[in-house]
């Protein structure tokens, strides 16, 4: 699982290079942080989300889950 984790975070920061101002990417982001209880920084990818889009209601809500973490 290690693994996998790895090459999706992989191809997440790379998704990132060819275009930061994706909020899909970000929230995906934030969901792979979560299954790796990682979740200061799936917050912060939660808020760049909502920040580019903000309509991304979804993201806003993940952000709103990990409020207190």
């Amino acid at each position: 699982k290690k693994g996998e984790y790895a090459s999706a975070r992989n191809y997440l920061n790379r998704l990132i290079d060819i275009d930061a101002n994706n909020p899909i990417t970000y929230y995906n982001y934030g969901n792979l942080l979560v299954d790796m209880k990682e979740y200061v920084t799936a917050k912060e990818m939660y808020k760049k989300a909502f920040e580019l889009d903000e309509n991304f209601t979804e993201a806003r809500r993940e952000y709103e889950n990990l409020r207190d973490i």
